[in-house]
């Protein structure tokens, strides 16, 4: 559309205002930090990510609020409850499952690489109880079984009818140690 010969409706006699607008006398007149970025001269960006990222108050607190989280999260990974553990001279982990209504969940202790001093190459006794916790951590099903440990690799396994079963918690006794595993139950 041309807008030069648009007739904006003026008086009789009167003649339309023309405007005059000349770049370089406006930017001649105007202060000496203008003229810089209009010529290219003014660089007023931070270089280097750390000088970026303390370059002003609120970048200090995103950087800080940043850290603080990624501590948080590291120091819950460390303190929450754990799936494997060592234990009676080898590790031992839990995992469990739903598929088609059913939580199928196995307790595994791993096989001792070579024997040990101390009395743990004999057989052990254990008892394992198993607990299916649901969406409130109200127990609805325990399994119990007694178990010997020999060195060689042990697996307790069990099923439970899935009535919104969120978390399977293994207790293990064995002579004066107790260890407790957790783990989430893996929707299929």
């Amino acid at each position: 559309m041309d807008l030069k010969n648009l007739n904006e409706g003026f008086a009789d006699g009167e003649e339309p205002l023309h405007f005059y607008y000349n770049r370089e006398e406006r930017i001649a007149r105007a202060p000496k930090i203008v003229q810089d970025y209009y010529a290219g001269k003014l660089d007023c960006r931070k270089k280097g990510l750390f000088k970026v990222m303390f370059a002003n108050r609120g970048n200090r607190f995103m950087f800080a609020g940043i850290v603080i989280f990624m501590l948080f999260v590291w120091i819950y990974s460390f303190i929450s409850a754990r799936t494997a553990l060592s234990m009676a001279g080898t590790t031992a982990e839990i995992y469990a499952f739903s598929y088609e209504g059913t939580v199928y969940s196995s307790f595994k202790l791993n096989g001792r690489k070579k024997k040990s001093a101390g009395g743990l190459s004999d057989p052990l006794k254990m008892t394992v109880l198993i607990t299916a916790l649901d969406t409130d951590s109200v127990a609805c099903n325990v399994y119990e079984e007694d178990v010997i440990y020999d060195g060689s690799e042990l697996f307790v396994r069990t099923r439970f009818p899935d009535y919104d079963i969120m978390t399977i918690v293994a207790e293990v006794h064995f002579g004066s140690e107790h260890k407790k595993f957790t783990a989430r139950v893996d929707h299929r």
